[in-house]
């Protein structure tokens, strides 16, 4: 079975969330709590945070807890997914390559359809750019 993962609904929203966090400058047009909606200390945060600006954040039971991690100019900072996580979205492809699901703003924005990639050394030849871009993306 593969493991679920944590969904968002809007993306626009989840990014002005992250851009507060990591600017401390509120991108909503109303405050949180009657000011800027501080970095997350936990789930419950998370989740009311999230709630407010209506992002549509769906976590799974699985996540037990929540880490922030601010780089700066002069660190160059690479996260890895979990392990776990790479080998059964690579185990999902391998059962369905013709199908490779990206977040709903990716449709709206070329399309309206998941790519069709064909075959199963496509597919993980395109998860491996999507994980790799992930990995080194400093988002500019």
């Amino acid at each position: 079975m593969p493991i679920p993962r944590v969904t968002v609904q809007n993306y626009e929203n989840w990014g002005n969330l992250v851009k507060t966090w990591a600017t401390g400058t509120n991108r909503f047009p109303n405050d949180f709590q009657g000011g800027v909606p501080a970095i997350p200390l936990s789930l419950d945060e998370l989740r009311d945070q999230c709630a407010w600006a209506q992002v549509g954040i769906d976590i799974p039971p699985r996540v037990k807890g929540v880490q922030f991690i601010q780089s700066n100019e002069e660190t160059l900072l690479i996260r890895l997914p979990p392990k776990a996580m790479l080998e059964d979205g690579e185990a999902s492809i391998r059962q369905n390559p013709n199908t490779y699901p990206l977040p709903q703003f990716y449709k709206a924005r070329y399309g309206g359809a998941d790519p069709t990639i064909g075959n199963v050394d496509d597919a993980l030849k395109f998860h491996a750019s999507r994980i790799g871009e992930y990995t080194i993306a400093q988002c500019g």
